[in-house]
């Protein structure tokens, strides 16, 4: 019974397992159904219902879990997996999960705990592999990094997910032509991999290859029309190089996707701010900072605006919040030296 996993960020791949559930109740069936539905919510009902009645179901906990991971409810969806490996305690594929989860919480060491624990098991999971390897980038574990997707490409040469780690790692170690012709070979080993073309855009955008970029950029949201890092990495190119609207069409598309993507909102604030939308710029901030209060950079570019309105009290306020927020930044507490010297001015 194929099901698809809730999505990893920044550097991971989908990843479509093969689950049976033999002799499966009813409501478990149910359950199962309505999680290949994508009614996660009904799913996780019905799930609940089983494991009411049969604590020891395993599968019950298994896709009450992913369930849980599709809503993005991580806590809860670790719990299951946990419960799950008390049941199964040599389970492989519980490991992988609990670190595709630990992945997507950023709780990088703890990933590739469980992966490593799920390699043990398995030691031919490439997909544990590779991802092990991405969580090894995100630690700047360079060389384990290289170790791990360089034994995937051994065994498995088209491997996408790995040709695009190694692509990173050769672009982390500032190996630009190498990184480059790994990223190619990363999208030619899948041209229907949004990925893969995501992730040699993103690469090209670092290096300020824009328009190049942009082509990439085009080709994942042609295959993924709800490709939000695609969006956001177009609009940021489409910026730099001074297509300002265009960059404000993707950043609303990516909010009419995501109405809580605070990086879409803070983008297009200040592309607004760019082009002298002072109020636009204001509403966007102020939807930002709503959803995420405790980013330090949303009330330094909120301040920035107020103080550019003439609202140097209210951007002292956002001033100091950030500095608050994030006290060893330099930029932060220069600005609200400088706020504060401009109240205080008769």
């Amino acid at each position: 019974m194929g099901k698809k996993l809730f999505a990893i960020l920044l550097t991971l791949w989908m990843i479509n397992c093969q689950c049976a559930s033999a002799g499966a109740t009813n409501d478990l069936t149910e359950g199962i159904t309505a999680y290949n539905s994508k009614n996660y919510i009904n799913s996780i009902r019905k799930l609940t219902e089983v494991i009411s009645a049969d604590k020891q179901n395993m599968d019950a906990y298994l896709f009450r879990g992913h369930a849980y991971g599709e809503i993005r409810d991580f806590e809860n969806a670790i719990l299951d997996y946990k419960k799950a490996l008390e049941i199964a305690p040599d389970n492989s594929d519980l490991y992988f999960y609990l670190g595709v989860v630990y992945g997507e919480k950023h709780d990088y060491e703890e990933s590739i705990s469980y992966y490593t624990n799920a390699i043990e098991r398995n030691e031919l999971c490439l997909d544990a592999i590779t991802n092990r390897g991405w969580m090894y980038l995100s630690t700047l574990k360079f060389l384990l990094a290289k170790k791990d997707f360089e034994f995937v490409l051994a065994l498995a040469p088209k491997n996408t997910h790995a040709l695009s780690g190694m692509a990173e790692f050769y672009g982390r170690t500032n190996e630009y032509d190498s990184a480059l012709s790994m990223h190619s070979k990363a999208v030619d080993s899948n041209k229907n991999d949004p990925k893969s073309y995501y992730l040699r855009g993103a690469f090209l955008e670092r290096n300020k290859k824009y328009i190049e970029a942009i082509n990439d950029f085009n080709k994942a949201i042609s295959i993924n029309q709800k490709y939000i890092d695609a969006y956001i990495g177009r609009g940021n190119c489409f910026a730099e190089t001074g297509e300002q609207k265009l960059a404000i069409d993707d950043y609303s598309s990516v909010i009419q996707i995501d109405k809580k993507n605070t990086t879409a909102y803070n983008n297009r604030a200040y592309t607004y701010y760019e082009l002298g939308l002072y109020a636009e710029s204001l509403d966007d901030y102020n939807q930002a900072i709503d959803i995420s209060i405790s980013n330090a950079d949303l009330y330094y570019g909120r301040s920035e605006l107020l103080a550019k309105m003439n609202r140097h009290k209210e951007a002292l306020r956002d001033a100091k919040t950030a500095t608050k927020l994030s006290p060893e930044n330099n930029k932060y507490r220069e600005w609200h030296n400088k706020m504060a010297e401009s109240v205080a001015a008769p």
